[in-house]
């Protein structure tokens, strides 16, 4: 019974009663509602812990951490094959992935690049072996000290063995004088036939060819063997930044004729304030702004992300079943490329015979662009 109930009742019969009903009185009064039932049910959730309310940053974290432990869960660990070449493979799809990566760049950034390729858009297209090479020694790959014979061998190997539905070749800066070597020792030699209209190549801001040597120069052996080439160079025209390499990727896109396109990144977001910086741009979204620390942007996506739009250009090409059929004939792709007219947008590049006569040579473009390099190595240190 209510305490003031009591009060009431029995006012004149218990004066300790009374007294109690008294202070219940002076305290609170006595409220004639009926008491709150007590529950030992759990209180409810409060609506800003609710999961359909989350923040979406912690459900992107989530997603991110989810997607990495998949990844780690899912692919082996990276063994070496040869000098400057690692290989790991994972238990889906039946893709090959190589990234060449441009001048003295570490085999463990080039690792990282992948992994984050990997997490980003890599999986999905069901990417099941990758290579990492990684980037030469000097400039113009004149050494040719990576083990390209074994990685050739080892890309022959995954496409007899069925695993290697499609080879996916992407190469920044100095790697496309690696990957340019790869493809004539493997179709000019004769030794890849397995790996012929398979093999997509992405040629990131590279090197200009060297005419001087077959090896570093696109062969006609090469064109016929390729399935795709898209040449990527990085802009920002609000700035009036380029890669290095923007007369090499027009040119690249005209020797391949129809097998070839340009693709042009815009590369604003990215602020830079040097060459350097755009020529990154196509590897993180966000480089140092100076075209600094080559590694750290291979490595770290911290402040920026790892640029797959390049690879999104590229996926329509990895499985020809994705295209529709009017844009095919005799394997050829029809339709628009992504500046169908580089002259249209960069008068100064049209006369790309005389301009692109001998090698470019980038330590000269860094050293014009950005001052004296350093001692340890210019931007990729």
């Amino acid at each position: 019974m209510h305490l003031c109930s009591l009060g009431e009742n029995l006012s004149r019969r218990r004066p300790l009663i009374l007294g109690l009903a008294l202070a219940a009185l002076a305290t609170g009064g006595c409220d004639r509602r009926a008491p709150a039932p007590r529950s030992d049910r759990a209180t409810a959730t409060p609506v800003a812990t609710r999961p359909s309310e989350r923040d979406s940053s912690a459900d992107a974290r989530d997603a991110q951490d989810a997607q990495d432990a998949t990844s780690l869960r899912t692919c082996a660990t990276w063994e070496s094959i040869g000098r400057g070449v690692t290989v790991r493979r994972c238990d889906r799809g039946d893709g090959v992935v190589v990234l060449a990566a441009g001048w003295r760049i570490t085999t463990a950034s080039t690792q990282a690049w992948a992994e984050a390729l990997d997490r980003a858009r890599l999986a999905g297209l069901g990417a099941r072996t990758h290579f990492a090479v990684e980037g030469p020694e000097h400039v113009d790959f004149r050494g040719k000290e990576l083990a390209i014979d074994a990685l050739l061998e080892r890309l022959t190997y995954e496409a007899n063995a069925g695993r290697a539905r499609w080879v996916l070749v992407v190469a920044h800066s100095s790697g496309a004088h690696v990957a340019r070597t790869l493809f004539h020792r493997g179709f000019a030699g004769q030794r890849a036939s397995a790996l012929r209209d398979r093999v997509v190549y992405v040629d990131l801001d590279g090197d200009a060819a060297i005419r001087e040597d077959p090896e570093r120069t696109f062969g006609a052996a090469t064109v016929a063997g390729l399935r795709r080439a898209i040449f990527a160079a990085a802009e920002d025209r609000a700035r009036g930044l380029r890669g290095f390499s923007m007369s090499a990727m027009i040119e690249g896109a005209r020797r391949f004729g129809a097998k070839g396109e340009l693709f042009v990144f815009d590369a604003s977001a990215a602020r830079c304030v040097r060459e350097g910086c755009a020529h990154l741009s196509l590897i993180n979204t966000r480089p140092h702004p100076n075209g600094i620390r080559g590694n750290q942007s291979y490595s770290s996506f911290l402040s920026g992300e790892v640029n797959v739009a390049w690879l999104d250009r590229a996926a329509r090409w990895l499985d020809r079943g994705s295209l529709p059929a009017t844009e095919i004939a005799d394997g050829v792709d029809r339709s628009p490329t992504v500046l169908a007219d580089p002259s249209a947008r960069h008068p100064q590049t049209t006369d790309c015979d005389r301009c692109l006569t001998g090698h470019t040579d980038f330590a000269t473009n860094r050293r014009s662009s950005q001052g004296a390099m350093t001692s340890t190595g210019g931007e990729h240190e």
